[in-house]
């Protein structure tokens, strides 16, 4: 396999179509940020070395050059007792 270019037009045009055709094919939404896991199981590692060179985060490229859209973020569950237990201030004390 030849050695990918990761050039300005590469990362514009013709990655987020090759990502797309990819999400398509898994049944995942097409516009959604790819996951950094996604891009390393399939081949796409050299953004990291792309965004490094423009001084920018993989994710800034994915959401300012690809023009993909930012993952929503899953609400963090909330224990009101927190990690304490029965020893937090806000759990009910027993007896």
């Amino acid at each position: 396999m030849a050695k990918m270019r990761w050039t300005p037009e590469y990362v514009r045009q013709r990655f987020p179509a090759e990502v797309r055709k990819l999400r398509r094919a898994e049944g995942e939404s097409l516009n959604i940020k790819p996951t950094h896991k996604l891009l390393r199981e399939h081949g796409f590692s050299g953004i990291q070395g792309y965004a490094e060179r423009n001084e920018k985060t993989v994710d800034d490229v994915l959401l300012e050059e690809c023009g993909f859209d930012q993952r929503e973020k899953k609400a963090a569950s909330w224990n009101p007792c927190g990690n304490e237990g029965a020893h937090s201030p806000v759990a009910p004390r027993r007896g």
